[in-house]
């Protein structure tokens, strides 16, 4: 359903554009942090310090001669996959906490 609406959205601001001989693509990239909603962690990716998450990039489309916004011209919202921890880097891992427990 959303994704109906959002390419309508587009689809819109490609035609209001179409027309323009110079247009100002304006990108975004925004980091979605569902940290706090523990029941969809698991359904999200990681976004950087830990935290679980979506990311959406877009490009907003802006008339050069006055600054105005004329809408969305493109959209993408993604996870990122969690990292799986193979056998050989869990042991270094374990080899490393000792090591440093030893030294500490």
């Amino acid at each position: 359903m959303s994704e109906k609406i959002v390419e309508s959205s587009h689809a819109q601001t490609a035609n209001q554009v179409k027309n323009l001989s110079v247009l100002l693509s304006i990108g975004d990239t925004t980091f979605l942090d569902y940290k706090k909603i523990k029941i969809k962690r698991e359904e999200y990716g990681p976004i950087g310090n830990g935290e679980n998450g979506l990311i959406l990039h877009s490009s907003l489309a802006v008339d050069p001669n006055s600054g105005q916004p004329l809408g969305l011209l493109w959209s993408k919202l993604w996870k990122r996959e969690h990292k799986v921890t193979t056998k050989k880097k869990e042991k270094r891992a374990k080899n490393l906490k000792k090591k440093n427990l030893i030294n500490g």
